[in-house]
């Protein structure tokens, strides 16, 4: 299942809160008018003119619509901000300069390097995603130096950061 757009989010939304409005508006003759009150007999009066009992109706009518609208509002601000960060998903990390985007990619460097006892010194973040989970999910395309040689690498890490937790997964090296 692919993902959805933050444009095509808003315009399912968008498109939801047109429909629920065509939804709430009832179909009452009297619902646009401000409602009267006849001094004269019952009989006398119009069939367009609004019941005295149902002014109560037309407060709570536009309560009710009134309520809908910040809910759906509500849903929308939501469903836009959730759209930036699914847990379970990828999402691109928005600044690879960050400093803890840095320390994680420096960790994956220096990790490789005790692991397979290469001399790997790191550069930058070329690109990064996260996944949340029951932690994080990092996977950085880096770049580091092999003395003079510069390459660059694919790492995923996994962290938690409550219980100061780091492991890396996997670091390979780009083939262009």
């Amino acid at each position: 299942m692919g993902r959805l757009s933050l444009s095509s989010l808003n315009n399912l939304c968008l498109q939801a809160i047109l429909m629920s409005k065509q939804l709430l508006t009832i179909q009452y003759p009297y619902i646009n008018t401000k409602p009267t009150v006849s001094t004269k007999k019952k009989k006398n009066r119009k069939p367009s003119d609004p019941h005295p009992h149902h002014q109560n109706r037309f407060r709570s009518l536009k309560m009710m619509r009134l309520q809908s609208l910040v809910f759906l509002l509500f849903l929308l601000t939501t469903a836009s901000s959730a759209a930036r960060s699914v847990p379970g998903g990828w999402s691109p990390i928005d600044n690879i300069n960050d400093p803890h985007i840095t320390e994680i990619a420096n960790y994956a460097v220096t990790e490789y390097d005790k692991r397979s006892g290469a001399k790997l010194k790191f550069e930058k973040v070329i690109k990064g995603e996260s996944q949340v989970v029951a932690g994080t999910n990092y996977h950085l395309t880096l770049s580091a130096a092999d003395g003079s040689d510069s390459n660059n690498y694919e790492a995923f890490v996994y962290e938690r950061v409550w219980q100061h937790f780091r492991n890396l997964t996997s670091f390979e090296p780009v083939h262009a």
